[in-house]
């Protein structure tokens, strides 16, 4: 960091005085650790100047002004230093001077006056006396100074004194406080009390405004300040002087400027000097300026250019407000650890015990601020090749209207990590899970249909009996592989140890339905596994007549259209297709296949009911997995009896399984894991402050619990958490997605990124290309550029005049070429997965994904990315942006 330090002193006299010699001691001296790139020392009035060095090497400005009296006299001192952190204890001492005391050989006689403390200025009394015997005598020498160093740091406490002189010892200890050369004085002494040559210093201290963003942590000045500082160096064999300041009980670091350093304290004096006339005022002022700022991660913007930014948010609000668009915007910031940066869960693995355990804190720190009263659900997350289990996901659920789904009491049942179970440990919460599962039955009036579950004995056993001779299984080893681990946690529960209990649950016409599952071995055995029980459900195995078909009823996902206008849309769509095949542009059998298939005739199962609540005590905590619902009444009448429920015991519940379907209702967000990072998945926003409240709330939660989004590349560049940051904007309702409303602003995007690169590769981070995870559209695949521009003309061609077009249009326009090179419509730069896509309802939400955003270190960077986007949709909403595609062949790279 390079910054200008400039440093005024002026004496005014009330009446013309002759000036005699001044000594000046304000020039950096040649051993401090900032590096001087530039130096002045300028008088007022211009007087005679001469440099010189005092016997203890300083620097000495010797100035004189022999034309006549002067009414004021001015020193300013201007200099540019180089600041960059530095290690005060890289140094390597001799040998011999490892323990103290030790002897300084032939050094003895160069540091005598370093050793004497027989000046007054040291002098001690009865309290100094007391003091100094009470210090460590020897030892190492570097834990030595040290102590010696904090214990004067503790015995005297700081305060700023201006009047003149210099405390001794037993003046600064009888008074308990001084300043900062007052304590320099009381370390010097300390030191030569102990055969250490020790020098009084007198110089600047620069400390720089702190940056850092960590919660609960000691934090350094608000602003950058310079002052004029005091403290000591003490002579070291192989370490040369090392400083040591006692106003902080530290060592001396890069902020530490040394100016004079003397054996006597008076002799260390910034001005000396002498007049016939008394000055009447003395001023000062000491300033301290960055030169050639630089943004840096900790601070990427200047509070002016951030004030800025904000004020074009507000008003990139105002404009799409003028245009009647809804836009709102989502993301997915993803943070790494800083408690444990060398876990491998923390360098490439996405599962890992610190991932879980910072995981749930960050999901607490979220539901404090976000979403009181909301509660927080573990269900199944992605699962992708090499793992025998989706991961987790933490699935924090909130109503809309602030109303509480969820009341906190007793013991908090995150602790341990519920998907690890614990043997006989969890065998003695059986009790009490089979009392919560009965009080849920009991609020929902279905008394009696609860029915324990077990882990499959003939399984297990045969597993047992296959194991080595030589091993044991009740005491396997967790490196073993999963198997073996799973198999010990279940011999040591015991195998006609009951598992868990199940619940048969369906809300039929209103109600919660129950029925009486009945098994062949005549117990319900579970699945082997390690998921939760409601999961292993052997389904296909419950009793009934073999001709019966397929008993579950399928639940469609909610179409997110409102029915009137997916009615209408359908209608219209069918009208359109019967006119085409009228003009003959489309044969009969065609249109067959493209309209809906009709619904098969209602068939009432022999068995209706294959959900089921289930409780099982794992990790400490009492389960209770949630089956799926079809709707938001049924999920909240659903947690409002298990909320009741639990009153009926004394251990800790926790929800898991399904979450509710998609509705307005409910506030959502997510926390999962990811190789090396754990993911938040944001709510949209509908406003830039909105957003920019959201993304420094997240970053405040993750920081509160040991995350941040900071990592350093092989060469000590600072860079973000190495996740992804991916940016996601759509409407309040899919109907309502200014993509679907005009499909010419998704043209003008897709046009407007393809000219300009730079959008694509400034924030993606390193990894860029065809096989990353935004590849462009033109990489790998420039044949392709033909095909978007026959759908770019195709979107073009909208009438805005006309109304929005049918939802789908622009999906199908583009959906088979915003891809990678395997055909996934999902790792793309724009990525329109979720746009309007005709086989899923969760495809059909009029979400647009930009991916080329890697996660960057500050949440002001990440608003600005934000903004930024936003900004270009709003421009590109005003005026579509239509113009040829650009083939930049291998220009690109």
């Amino acid at each position: 960091m390079r910054v200008l330090l400039q440093h005024v002193s002026r004496y005014r006299y009330p009446k013309p005085a002759t000036l005699g010699p001044h000594l000046i001691r304000l020039r950096p001296a040649a051993h401090a650790r900032a590096r001087i790139e530039t130096y002045g020392l300028h008088l007022t009035p211009p007087g005679e100047l001469r440099w010189q060095q005092d016997p203890a090497g300083n620097f000495v400005a010797r100035a004189s002004w022999p034309s006549g009296r002067l009414t004021e006299l001015g020193v300013t001192v201007e200099l540019a230093v180089d600041i960059r952190p530095v290690n005060p204890f890289d140094f390597t001492l001799e040998p011999a001077a490892g323990k103290t005391p030790f002897d300084y050989g032939l050094l003895a006689h160069e540091l005598a006056a370093y050793l004497d403390p027989g000046d007054p200025t040291f002098a001690l009394g009865p309290l100094a006396s007391r003091f100094l015997d009470a210090l460590p005598q020897g030892g190492e020498t570097i834990p030595l100074v040290v102590e010696l160093n904090g214990r004067v740091h503790k015995a005297v406490r700081y305060v700023i004194r201006d009047e003149p002189g210099i405390w001794t010892p037993e003046e600064t200890l009888r008074q308990g406080r001084g300043s900062c050369r007052d304590s320099a004085v009381l370390l010097v002494a300390a030191l030569r009390s102990r055969g250490l040559a020790a020098r009084f210093v007198s110089g600047y201290l620069v400390q720089l405004r702190d940056e850092g963003m960590i919660p609960n942590e000691p934090k350094g000045v608000s602003r950058d300040v310079v002052d004029l500082h005091a403290w000591a160096e003490v002579f070291l064999p192989g370490g040369g002087w090392v400083g040591l300041d006692a106003t902080s009980g530290l060592m001396c670091g890069e902020g530490h400027i040394p100016l004079a350093c003397t054996a006597l304290p008076r002799l260390a004096a910034p001005i000396e000097g002498t007049t016939d006339v008394v000055a009447d005022e003395i001023l000062f002022e000491m300033r301290v300026g960055r030169l050639g700022h630089e943004v840096r991660p900790t601070a990427p913007f200047t509070d002016e250019t951030w004030t800025a930014l904000c004020e074009a948010g507000d008003r990139t609000d105002g404009k799409l407000r003028a245009l009647g668009i809804e836009l709102t915007c989502g993301g997915e910031p993803t943070f790494n650890s800083r408690l444990h940066p060398e876990r491998p869960e923390w360098n490439g693995e996405a599962l890992g015990a610190t991932k879980w355990e910072q995981g749930i804190q960050l999901a607490r720190e979220l539901q404090k601020r976000m979403s009181p009263g909301g509660v927080l659900l573990l269900r199944q997350g992605k699962q992708f090749p090499g793992e025998s289990l989706p991961r987790w996901t933490l699935e924090l659920i909130g109503r809309q209207d602030g109303a509480p789904l969820w009341e906190e009491r007793g013991a908090d049942p995150w602790r341990g990590e519920p998907g690890i179970a614990q043997g006989a440990a969890d065998a003695q919460k059986l009790g009490s899970a089979r009392s919560l599962a009965e009080a849920i039955a009991a609020r929902v009036g279905l008394e009696g249909f609860v029915l324990p579950a077990y882990e499959d004995p003939w399984r297990h056993l045969h597993e047992e009996a296959v194991l080595p001779i030589d091993v044991d299984p009740l005491a396997a080893d967790l490196r073993d592989p999963e198997e073996r681990r799973r198999l010990a946690r279940v011999l040591d529960r015991g195998l006609g140890a009951e598992a868990g209990y199940v619940l048969p649950l369906k809300f039929v016409e209103g109600a919660f339905r129950s029925e009486r599952w009945s098994f062949r071995p005549g117990r319900l055995y579970l699945l082997p596994g390690d998921s939760p029980i409601g999961l292993r459900l052997p389904l296909a195995s419950l009793g009934g007549p073999p001709a019966v078909g397929i008993a579950e009823e399928p639940v469609e996902p909610p179409d997110p259209r409102s029915p009137e206008a997916a009615a209408r849309e359908a209608e219209r769509e069918r009208t359109r297709l019967l006119r085409r095949v009228a003009e003959g542009k489309v044969a009969a059998e065609v249109v067959q296949q493209l309209l809906p298939p009709p619904k098969p005739p209602a068939r009432k199962p022999a068995f209706a009911v294959r959900t089921a609540l289930c409780v099982e005590p794992r990790g400490g905590a009492l389960c209770v997995f949630l089956p799926p619902v079809s709707s938001a009444k049924e999920f909240l009448a659903l947690i409002a009896a298990v909320s009741e429920a639990r009153h009926s015991v004394d251990d800790p519940v926790l929800l898991e399984g399904y979450p509710p379907p998609p509705d307005p209702l409910f506030t959502r967000m997510s926390i999962a894991p990811d190789p090396g990072v754990v993911e938040v998945n944001l709510p949209p926003a509908s406003s830039f402050a909105q957003h920019r409240t959201m993304v420094e709330t997240v970053f405040d939660a993750a920081l509160h619990t040991g995350l941040h989004a900071e990592k350093y590349l092989l060469d000590g560049r600072m860079t973000g958490s190495g996740g992804g940051n991916h940016i996601t904007l759509g409407g309040p309702t899919p109907q309502r997605s200014p993509w679907l409303r005009d499909p010419r602003l998704l043209a003008s995007f897709i046009t407007f990124l393809q000219h300009h690169p730079s959008i694509s590769y400034l924030f993606t981070g390193l990894f860029v290309g065809p096989t990353s995870q935004a590849p462009r559209l033109d990489e790998a695949r420039h044949d392709a550029l033909y095909e978007m521009e026959i759908a770019l003309t195709r979107a073009f061609e909208h009438d805005p005049s006309a109304g929005p077009p049918a939802p789908w249009l622009a999906d199908a326009l583009f959906r088979h070429l915003l891809i990678d090179v395997s055909g996934n419509t999902h790792r793309a730069e724009i990525s329109i997965d979720k746009l309007f896509d005709w086989r899923t309802a969760h495809g059909r939400q009029g979400l647009v994904e930009l991916r080329a955003f890697e996660m960057p270190p500050h949440p002001r960077m990440m608003v600005a990315q934000a903004q930024l986007v936003r900004a270009l949709v709003a421009a590109l909403a005003q005026e579509p942006y239509r113009a040829p595609l650009v083939r930049w062949g291998q220009e690109l790279h």
